[in-house]
């Protein structure tokens, strides 16, 4: 079952959560997240607000239908919205970091698995002072 939250209950062998990332679908073409997709980044900002110490990188995906080109644009606009999102909820944009790949970091599945690579991946880091 997965989890709502990028802070895990469980500790590491220092007494420190651990961290997970969360990984949000999109439609093909679309780079706006459905409803359902939405709630699950909502979901996990009180978690983000609470642990100012852990920044986040975002990266946005597609699958290789559509020239490279549209590929790149559209990853970079799913990342985008979904950084829009978190700042929209209070999540202060200096702990976002946005990678987009566009196709290129895309496995090779075949064309009915192609949903899989049509993602933003949330991954919370802890930032060292």
């Amino acid at each position: 079952m997965a989890s709502d939250t990028l802070i895990d209950n469980k500790k590491d062998a220092k007494g420190e959560s651990l961290l997970k990332s969360k990984v949000i679908y999109f439609q093909t073409g679309q780079f706006q997240p459905n409803e359902k997709n939405r709630s699950l980044i909502v979901k996990g900002i009180a978690d983000m607000k609470s642990k100012t110490s852990i920044s986040f990188v975002i990266s946005g995906y597609t699958d290789p239908s559509g020239s490279s080109e549209y590929n790149q644009l559209l990853s970079e606009k799913r990342a985008e919205e979904v950084k829009r999102i978190l700042i929209a909820e209070g999540i202060e944009e200096s702990r976002i970091m946005v990678n987009c790949y566009g196709e290129n970091k895309s496995e090779n599945l075949p064309q009915n698995e192609f949903s899989t690579m049509r993602k933003v991946e949330i991954k919370p880091i802890i930032m060292m002072k």
